[in-house]
């Protein structure tokens, strides 16, 4: 007879399980789709998001939606975002990578600069990455 799974081997095979489906991930996204847009419909707009993920549309968030979110987290209008404005700017949108992740910036005298174009680049970038992602998880 089979050996029952304890507790911890249970909740190590469920935290697997997240972090290989990307669902952490997926849910903090959806989330941040949410706060960022309050639509009326919160059910709604969570299934047609998920059939825009599942069909590859990665224009979730505008442009125009993440400069918004630069200005926002920009709050001297200095043109550029810090490592710690970008960190929360960053999860503010659901995504997680640090500039200490990310390839795109170079630290410079007066430290890391992310000017708005290049966040747009970057954001789009990453959620591209994470909607290939969930597409292949499914199909394996």
């Amino acid at each position: 007879m089979a050996q029952p799974i304890s507790r911890e081997q249970q909740k190590a095979r469920a935290l697997q399980y997240m972090a290989q489906h990307g669902i952490n991930e997926l849910l903090e996204f959806l989330t941040a789709l949410v706060a960022y847009h309050r639509p009326a419909d919160v059910t709604d707009f969570l299934c047609t998001s998920l059939d825009d993920i599942r069909a590859g549309k990665f224009d979730l968030f505008s442009d125009s939606d993440i400069e918004d979110v630069f200005s926002y987290f920009d709050r001297t209008s200095a043109g550029y975002l810090n490592q710690r404005q970008f960190d929360d700017a960053y999860t503010s949108l659901g995504l997680h990578l640090t500039l200490g992740q990310t390839p795109h910036v170079t630290p410079s005298a007066q430290g890391v600069r992310v000017k708005k174009a290049q966040f747009v680049a970057m954001v789009n970038a990453e959620i591209q990455r994470l909607m290939r992602r969930w597409q292949t998880v499914d199909k394996k």
